[in-house]
């Protein structure tokens, strides 16, 4: 590369603005202590806990497929 094209892509605010970037974390505050995301995820894990427990339920109330009587 020249030095003029080498020259063109240097950018110092861009390289502390990566740096920066790369240094802080993304959030201010950790997710368990914000209440609204807390509340969120306790939701999402709630609600995964109870459609696993409905599908093993109707797993156990179902006979099992016998594959040669639907051929």
């Amino acid at each position: 590369m020249s030095d003029a094209e080498i020259a063109r892509h240097k950018d110092p605010k861009r390289l502390f603005f990566n740096y920066h970037r790369a240094t802080k974390p993304l959030y201010k505050k950790p997710l368990y202590k914000d209440p609204r995301a807390f509340i969120a995820l306790l939701i999402i894990v709630l609600l995964a806990i109870f459609i696993a427990d409905v599908v093993e339920k109707e797993k156990v109330g179902k006979p099992p497929i016998e594959i040669h009587k639907m051929l």
